[in-house]
Parts: structure tokens; C-alpha cells; sequence
């Protein structure tokens, strides 16, 4: 019995001293501790809507980048499939605008009178996405501190609500400026779009004493499969407001919505604490 205590005791002495003559880990290094297999993180960041229009007269729209950008957030889990694979699920939010303008030039307003009209559309909404991203990942060396990603995701988004207006301005005065506004709903606007998403990132690993968090900043652009027009207006069924003979359906066909988007994330590892009497407080397994 003398032996086995002295034994362990010096086993005991041996391991404390061994503990405490490893080197600190660097920040970012990934062997901090082992990686874990499932995340949850919040995401946030800025996002730019366009609508794309195809067949129809063709006219020509100009789209405001400033006019066009918006806010967009939400919650993300990402399981780990392989070191370099995982799969994930994002529920967004956002808060989209954006606007159309054209000008007719020399349009005729009366007898011998002409006129530049400036014609705008402006629309503003919220909207709901879930969307599964793919990615993978890349320089999976041990030391390594930053590594890229891409990733596809296919996305089912929602609007919410909303409103568009419609201005016809006259430049030279000939006639007051006209307005108009009617609120965003199923009648003008598809219920749910599909799409898919493809984008590309970096991620980097911070460490702690204890724990790790990782840092991703992504930019994606989404393509919305659906034509965003609906029966009614194409039947012309919905009402008529002023000036929108530029943005008629019956003239511009199919109304396709996009979005790119660039995000900061920051995911927290899951991993279960190990809690014992030859494990300190806060290891990992």
C-alpha cells in the first residue's frame, strides 16, 4: 500500500509539472481545443434588393444603389459533417427597399407642349427567409488563422409587408406633380418565393482560456426563381394608379426578385463540459 501511494503520488507530481510547462496556445490557433461538431451563432449585416425584369417592352430602369439597400439579420446553426464540410440553417430577417426610375423625354402633355416626365417607383417591405447553406471549407493546416468558404444555399423567403408608390413628376412644370400609393399584398405580389443562394467567406477562430468562438464575414447574392407578378395584375384586375403605365405588367412581363448581401457572424460552439476530480472546470471533451 506504501508503494502504490507513493506511485501515485508521483504520477500525480509528474502530470502537474508536465500541465504546467506547456506553451500557451495562440489566439487563433485552431488546436486549441478540439473543434465542435455543432454551432449556433446571430448574423447581421446589409443587403441590396433588385428586381430584374425579362420580356415585355424592355424599358429601360434605372435601380439607385442607395435607394436600394437595407438591413437584414437573424439566428444560424451549422452542423460539421467532415472537417472541411458542413450543413446548416439560417432564419433571416429583412428589411428591404428599392427603386425604379425612367424619364420620358419630349413627351407630348398638350397641344404644342412638351415635356420631360420622371417617372418613380419606390417599394419598401419586410421579409422573412430560411435558407440551408452547404459549405465548404479550405487551408485546413494546423497553424492556419484565417480560412475561406463557400457555400449554396437554397432559400424560401416571405413578405411581410410593405407599401409602393408610384410619383410622376413633370420637369418644365406643365402639370403638378401626380403620387400615388397602394399597400404591398398578395394581389400585387407573389405570397413565397424560392431561390438559391451562392456566396463565399472567410472564418477565423477566437480562443479563450476556456472556450472558442468563431468569426465569419460572408457575401452572397440570391436569385429568386418566381415570378413576383401575379394573375391579377396581369389581368390588370387590381385597380389603376397614376403612372403606372412604366411599370405595367402587361408591358414588362416577368418580375424577378435579387439580393446580395454581406454579413458579419459570430457562431458559439456546443460542446459539453466535462466536470470532475481529473478535469478542470471548463475543459472540453
Amino acid at each position: 500500500m506504501a508503494l502504490a501511494l507513493c506511485l501515485i503520488s508521483y504520477s500525480v507530481t509528474a502530470q502537474t509539472k508536465s500541465q504546467f510547462k506547456k506553451p500557451l496556445q495562440a489566439a487563433y490557433s485552431p488546436n486549441a481545443s478540439n473543434d465542435a461538431t455543432y454551432n449556433i451563432g446571430i448574423t447581421a449585416g446589409g443587403t441590396l434588393t433588385e428586381w430584374i425584369h425579362l420580356g415585355g417592352s424592355e424599358t429601360h430602369f434605372t435601380q439607385p444603389i442607395p435607394q436600394s439597400i437595407g438591413l437584414i439579420g437573424g439566428v444560424a446553426f451549422e452542423k460539421m459533417i467532415k472537417k472541411n464540410y458542413s450543413i446548416g440553417i439560417e432564419a433571416l430577417y429583412a428589411m428591404r427597399q428599392t427603386e425604379l426610375s425612367h424619364t420620358l423625354v419630349n413627351y407630348p402633355v398638350g397641344i404644342d407642349q412638351w415635356d420631360d416626365i420622371n417617372k418613380r417607383f419606390n417599394v419598401n417591405y419586410t421579409e422573412v427567409a430560411v435558407q440551408a447553406p452547404f459549405s465548404m471549407y479550405f487551408n485546413n493546416t494546423p497553424n492556419a488563422t484565417v480560412r475561406p468558404y463557400i457555400f449554396a444555399a437554397p432559400r424560401v423567403s416571405v413578405p411581410l409587408s410593405g407599401e409602393m408608390r408610384w410619383q410622376r413628376e413633370y420637369t418644365n412644370g406643365t402639370q403638378p406633380t401626380q403620387n400615388d400609393t397602394i399597400a404591398m399584398s398578395k394581389q400585387n405580389f407573389q405570397l413565397f418565393n424560392i431561390g438559391l443562394v451562392l456566396g463565399g467567406g472567410i472564418v477565423t477562430r477566437v480562443n479563450l482560456s476556456s472556450y472558442y468562438f468563431l468569426v465569419k464575414l460572408d457575401a452572397s447574392y440570391h436569385v429568386g426563381f418566381i415570378n413576383t407578378h401575379t394573375a391579377k395584375e396581369m389581368d390588370d384586375n387590381i385597380g389603376s394608379v397614376i403612372g403606372s403605365s412604366y411599370i405595367e405588367p402587361k408591358l414588362l412581363e416577368k418580375r424577378f426578385s435579387t439580393d446580395a448581401n454581406l454579413k458579419l457572424s459570430l457562431f458559439f460552439p456546443l460542446k459539453k463540459q466535462l466536470k470532475g476530480a481529473c478535469m478542470s472546470w471548463g475543459e472540453y471533451d
